[in-house]
């Protein structure tokens, strides 16, 4: 199917948007859909994103009443209505208030970051010998050495692997 906006190249991609509450949805090519989203994203400030989500976060937040930053001296309050941090010290200071803002907007509360194929695999591994190494002193802790040398069998394995 060619793509519904330039008609030139093979729609690969399905972009619905909805507006006044009616779902319109076109198949487009890679690079229509780039030009999309930058149009909707030049609309659209980081600010603005995190007050949607700060006003959506009522519920589960840590109470804030007279919360400062002891760097900028910004109030909670404050940065809830403008959605801005004013300096580094706020991400500590309003931590257990940004925690589950965090979680919601990317999924974690950790930085991830992105890496390129090649490092993936290793890290990914690197990662996975690091979950069973914990899970090994864990088991060894509890006295389940039965399952601690199943896990240490398993690291040997990765290990011997990522060689």
């Amino acid at each position: 199917m060619l793509c519904e906006e330039c008609g030139i190249r093979e729609a690969n991609v399905r972009f619905t948007t909805i507006s006044g509450g009616k779902s319109y949805e076109k198949m487009l090519c890679a690079q229509c859909l780039a030009k999309h989203k930058q149009e909707l994203l030049d609309g659209i400030s980081l600010g603005d994103l995190m007050a949607g989500f700060l006003k959506e976060e009522q519920n589960g937040e840590a109470p804030a009443e007279g919360l400062r930053c002891p760097g900028c001296g910004m109030a909670y309050e404050e940065f809830k209505s403008k959605g801005r941090l004013g300096c580094a010290k706020c991400y500590k200071a309003f931590s257990a208030q940004l925690e589950p803002v965090l979680a919601r907007m990317h999924g974690r509360v950790r930085h991830a970051g992105k890496l390129p194929q090649s490092l993936r695999e290793k890290t990914i591994d690197q990662d996975r010998i690091r979950s069973l190494k914990e899970e090994m002193e864990k088991a060894v802790a509890v006295e389940d050495f039965e399952r601690a040398a199943s896990l240490r069998d398993q690291i040997k394995a990765l290990q011997k692997e990522a060689e």
